[in-house]
């Protein structure tokens, strides 16, 4: 929920509800899932090719209440061109995938555009058309075949650490991100990796309807996610690289 002095609309407009006022997390986030009618998407930005600050907004109407509700998502902030559209449109694909019934793939990606400025929308729409874009599964940063690590600075080394988050929204849970073990070689780190998918595929449990059930990775992560209602129910594991700096001691009388 975004917080009144960061939200464009009025305060007083925002949704009253008790599970807003009690600001917990959990109800918060049941409420809104259930709740949030009449959805558009706002995006505030100024370059599509430059990483930037910026505010991405899932804004509908309290179907209880009628007031406001305002759900902030994730605007890849640190990305930029290919990298920022594909991670926007699948996470927005994610909370709001086109049904047959209420919003056709087609209008889904009108309305995808119509978030940008009005002269950026024809590269939106060439972009929308080429065919690695043709559907969310191949739109997002890590569906790509992995690169090469990245090096380290001359004098120092790179740990990686495989990090586990997930959410089960349905169940209570939201627990933090936890971290799965520590590595100095790339290859040890995916070997690992690929041990603890295996199991988490062994231990998952489904409770919804297999068919929805979707899987994509590459060398350095795996997520597994509930299709069409990905911010309720995913499991990930994801390798990320971080620079192990060594003390630097002076030499006597330097």
């Amino acid at each position: 929920m975004c917080e009144h002095r960061k939200c464009r609309h009025n305060a007083q407009q925002l949704c009253s509800c008790v599970a807003l006022k009690k600001k917990d997390f959990l109800a918060l986030a049941i409420h809104v899932y259930e709740n949030m009618t009449d959805v558009q998407w706002e995006l505030d930005y100024t370059d599509l090719f430059q990483a930037e600050p910026r505010r991405l907004c899932r804004v509908g109407v309290c179907r209880d209440c009628g007031g406001r509700l305002c759900h902030e998502v994730d605007a890849s902030n640190d990305m930029a061109g290919d990298d920022f559209l594909s991670a926007i449109y699948r996470h927005l694909y994610q909370l709001d995938t086109p049904d047959g019934t209420q919003m056709t793939n087609r209008d889904f990606r009108e309305k995808f555009v119509q978030m940008f400025h009005e002269q950026d929308r024809p590269f939106l729409r060439e972009w929308l058309a080429r065919p690695e874009n043709s559907h969310a599964s191949g739109m997002y940063r890590r569906s790509v075949k992995a690169s090469a690590p990245p090096e380290a600075p001359a004098g120092e080394m790179l740990v990686y650490t495989i990090v586990r988050t997930s959410v089960d929204a349905e169940r209570g849970s939201f627990p933090s991100p936890m971290t799965e073990g520590s590595f100095l070689d790339i290859e040890t780190a995916r070997a690992e990796l690929r041990r603890l998918v295996e199991k988490e595929k062994e231990e998952m449990e489904i409770h919804f309807d297999e068919e929805l059930y979707r899987e994509e990775y590459d060398d350095d992560f795996w997520e597994a996610y509930q299709e069409g209602y990905a911010a309720a129910w995913f499991s990930r594991l994801e390798i990320l690289p971080s620079e192990l700096k060594t003390p630097k001691y002076e030499k006597e009388g330097v």
